[in-house]
């Protein structure tokens, strides 16, 4: 199995400590596709807002965007466009 991170999957920074459902949630999902023989890609974007896309947006494999607080949906959609058209069929996750 390929680790993302040294403890398999990403930290979620403070996310634990007040969402402990959510984030024992994710990360039971997030382990269902490490171990399948899946290609996948998983976005994680921070909260999402109704703004208009502007292109401009920060990817980081194998970890969240640092400082990253907010995103348009549109730049989510845009972000999953450019990755697909990438390529790559390696799995990884992008925060």
């Amino acid at each position: 199995m390929r680790r993302l991170c040294p403890q398999g999957i990403c930290p979620t920074t403070c996310l634990d400590k007040f969402f402990p459902e959510f984030v024992a949630d994710a990360t039971a999902m997030e382990r269902l596709f490490v171990a399948s023989d899946l290609d996948w890609t998983i976005v994680r974007p921070p909260q999402l807002t109704d703004k208009p896309c502007t292109g401009t947006y920060r990817v980081r494999e194998g970890q969240l965007a640092r400082f990253g607080f907010h995103i348009s949906r549109a730049d989510v959609a845009d972000c999953f466009q450019v990755e697909g058209r990438a390529g790559e069929a390696a799995p990884r996750d992008l925060g």
